[in-house]
């Protein structure tokens, strides 16, 4: 049924209740006429009935039943084009009756969803803002992060085991849900590049390649990436459980091409 077809269906019935009136009005004093051998006294009759009791019936129906479905029709085609409140009926359209009591129920009805519609709105809303914030605190928090560790390698103010817990505390407040959150976690606090090699959950065993670290020296003689390791090591441990401990194989500040950190967990 297309759009508006109701409100057109609610006019013909309109006519059609009118029409089919007259005619049996007009079937009913010829008829009448016909048998009581007096048409014209018997039109009179007809004529009187109809004014005083056909007529008022007919309003009686016009305005007690066919124009309240025409405004539910109305207000239905409202709620369907998406205008809630010109969907609400007002009390003066309301009739005293069963079709009043339907106006009413359906009323409450849409006054409900419309409240139901806010409240999603007002929880989208928040939902943005709270997620606004993370952004903001994760664009802002996680870059400084860096730079400041960044800074203390750089001075030699950390010691390698105080590099390893605090790249070991620093995933451990990243709180992400897998490995790759962890590694897109690490590159957007500007630490360096990490890629995920291999990731044995059978075995408990990880490798990761990493570049441009933050602790990246010239011609050093040992590993560097203490940070890193530490990192990595409290990912695993934070991902999979217990105890975490690895080892850096390869380094970039001793002339390797990558990093190579190899992590066992669990053991």
């Amino acid at each position: 049924m297309k759009r508006g077809s109701t409100g057109v269906s609610v006019s013909r019935l309109k006519r059609s209740f009118f029409l089919w009136g007259v005619v049996w009005v007009g079937l009913g004093v010829a008829a009448g006429g016909l048998l009581s051998g007096d048409p014209l006294r018997y039109l009179e009759g007809s004529l009187l009935l109809l004014l005083f009791l056909i007529f008022p019936l007919l309003y009686w129906v016009e305005s007690r039943v066919l124009r309240p479905v025409e405004r539910i029709v109305e207000s239905n085609r409202r709620l369907l084009e998406g205008d809630m409140d010109g969907a609400i009926i007002p009390p003066s359209e309301m009739v005293d009756s069963e079709i009043g009591e339907i106006m009413e129920t359906r009323n409450r009805v849409i006054e409900r969803l419309l409240e139901a519609q806010r409240s999603l709105e007002d929880e989208k809303r928040r939902l943005e803002e709270e997620l606004e914030r993370e952004l903001r605190k994760t664009s802002v928090a996680r870059p400084l992060a860096g730079r400041i560790i960044r800074y203390l390698s750089e001075e030699g103010h950390l010691s390698d085991h105080c590099r390893f817990m605090v790249g070991r505390r620093l995933a451990e407040e990243v709180r992400e849900k897998d490995i790759k959150g962890f590694v897109t976690a690490f590159e957007d606090m500007g630490l360096g590049s990490l890629t995920l090699l291999s990731l044995d959950e059978e075995k408990r065993e990880a490798s990761f390649s990493g570049r441009d670290l933050i602790e990246k020296v010239r011609r050093s003689k040992e590993p560097t990436g203490y940070l890193t390791l530490g990192y990595l090591c409290g990912a695993l441990s934070t991902l999979y459980g217990g105890k975490a401990k690895g080892v850096e194989k390869e380094c970039e500040s001793m002339g390797d091409e990558v990093c190579l950190f190899i992590i066992h967990w669990g053991g």
